[in-house]
This record gives structure tokens, C-alpha cells and sequence, in this order.
């Protein structure tokens, strides 16, 4: 996947050196058709195909000549530098590239969202299978009874309480996937207790980021996929690791205590 996104910046960035290849190369095989015995298959078909090849590398170069296309270069220099591969209008439309991405995950899954329900539902059986075999996984999440899930809760026009419960049932789930890993501490999960982070998933070297909008459910917000050798995928998986590694983050015990004694009260 590198080799191909880098060829593709190598294209982009010279337009004109590709056009000026199909010009000779139509000018080649014209002057080898012409070259050929008259009246034979061979010789009219190169002479066709070169004098094609001829006219649209021309037409190509004078395009890019004439018309001012500055901005247009900066901004597509711009997203290959970021590494933006995609951008997907929901998460939901991104769901159809992270379901070839699961099958294939062997070093690492990363994780900030809420309770990942619809993750859990359909990908149970294979975490199971990849956390035996040594996938490791982080997840952020936020702490279950911050007053902040509460506000998010009414924002997205929840029933108060129900993304609380999927919060829940993922400390569950990763309860469970920590008893069946080839080492426990390959699965992990922190908590903080602030305003949502952004949503953020990292399959291996397939990364995908997007906010959490105002009156949206979060499958319903736009997402975006960064290439591994751009600057976005950088910022992003060093951002990711800022925050596991905050002071202020909490464990999974120091949550599970802190469940159980409000529980008792």
C-alpha cells in the first residue's frame, strides 16, 4: 500500500514529465508504423495508436501550460503530505473499509469512542481469535459516570443512561478478551473524564479519525482515513499516545473500585 500511495505522489508531481513520455512514445510508434511496409496490420495499427497517444499527450501539456492550476497543485501536494486516503461523509460509510481491515489486523488495535457497541456485535468472534494469536489492544474511553457522558447522552438525543450501559458492557468485553489473550496485558483500557475526545481507530498502519458533532449520533459524522507515510498519521498516533499516557488517565481497576463503591452506596 506504501509503494502504491508513493507512486501516486510521484504522478502528481510530475504532470508534465508524464505527458511528455506519451508524446514520444506516440511519436515512437508512428515513426515505427511509417517505418513497417505499407498496407499491413501492424503498420497502420502502431500509426493509429501513436498518432492517438501523439494528440492527447499534446492536448494534456498545452492544458497544463496554459491554465493557472497553482492552487490545484498546492492543495493536492497539501493532502498528500497530510496522508489524507479518504474521506468518508458518515461512519457508517467508513464501516466498508475497516471490514476488510479487521480480518487482516495482526500487531495492534487502538481505540477512542464510547462503548463500541456495533464494533462488539459484529467482531466479536474475531478479537477473540486475533487476541490468542497476540493482537494487542489499547482503548480509551470515557469514564461511565463522568457528568460529561450525560451531556453527550442528550446531545445525541439518547435515553439518559444508554451509552452509559454500552460503556459497561465494554469493560466487559475487554474483561473478557484480557482471560483469553496470549498475555493479559496486550489488552488494556483507560478512562478519562473530560468533554469526548475525537473519535479515533487504528488497525494496524489503517488509521481513522473524526469529531464528535453536536446533535449527531457518532456513526452519523464525518471520518477520515490518513495514509501511514503522511504528517496526519503522525500527529494522530503520536496525539493517541499523549493521551494514554496522561497523568490524569485512570485503569481499568481504579474504575472498576470506583463502580463498585457507588454501587454499594
Amino acid at each position: 500500500m506504501n509503494n502504491k500511495l508513493k507512486f501516486q505522489a510521484l504522478l502528481a508531481r510530475n504532470k508534465n514529465l508524464v505527458n511528455i513520455v506519451i508524446i514520444l512514445l506516440g511519436v515512437l510508434m508512428t515513426i515505427v508504423g511509417f517505418i513497417l511496409p505499407n498496407d499491413t496490420i501492424p503498420s497502420s495499427v502502431l500509426v493509429s495508436i501513436g498518432l492517438s497517444f501523439l494528440s492527447t499527450g499534446l492536448v494534456a501539456l498545452l492544458m497544463l501550460m496554459t491554465i493557472d492550476s497553482k492552487d490545484a497543485d498546492e492543495r493536492e501536494q497539501m493532502f498528500l503530505e497530510w496522508g489524507i486516503a479518504e474521506i468518508y461523509q458518515t461512519r457508517s460509510q467508513m464501516n466498508s473499509h475497516t471490514a476488510k481491515a479487521y480480518p487482516c489486523m495482526k500487531k495492534e488495535f487502538q481505540q477512542i469512542a464510547f462503548g463500541v457497541k456495533s464494533l462488539r456485535d459484529a467482531y466479536d468472534s474475531l478479537f477473540v481469535e486475533k487476541v490468542k494469536k497476540g493482537l494487542k489492544i489499547r482503548f480509551i474511553t470515557i469514564h461511565p459516570d463522568s457528568p460529561f457522558l450525560l451531556e453527550r447522552e442528550k446531545i445525541e438525543n439518547k435515553q439518559p443512561g444508554e451509552i452509559r450501559k454500552t460503556i459497561v458492557d465494554l469493560i466487559a468485553w475487554i474483561e473478557k478478551l484480557q482471560k483469553i489473550a496470549k498475555k493479559s496485558s496486550n489488552v488494556q483500557i483507560r478512562f478519562y473524564d473530560s468533554l469526548p475526545l475525537d473519535f479515533y481507530s487504528k488497525i494496524d498502519d489503517n488509521l481513522y479519525v473524526g469529531p464528535y458533532l453536536y446533535g449527531k449520533e457518532s456513526q452519523q459524522t464525518i471520518s477520515y482515513r490518513f495514509s501511514p507515510i503522511g504528517k496526519g498519521y503522525k500527529y494522530y498516533t503520536e496525539y493517541f499516545e499523549t493521551i494514554w499516557n496522561d497523568k490524569m488517565m485512570k485503569d481499568l481497576e481504579t474504575v472498576k473500585t470506583e463502580l463498585q463503591q457507588k454501587e454499594v452506596k
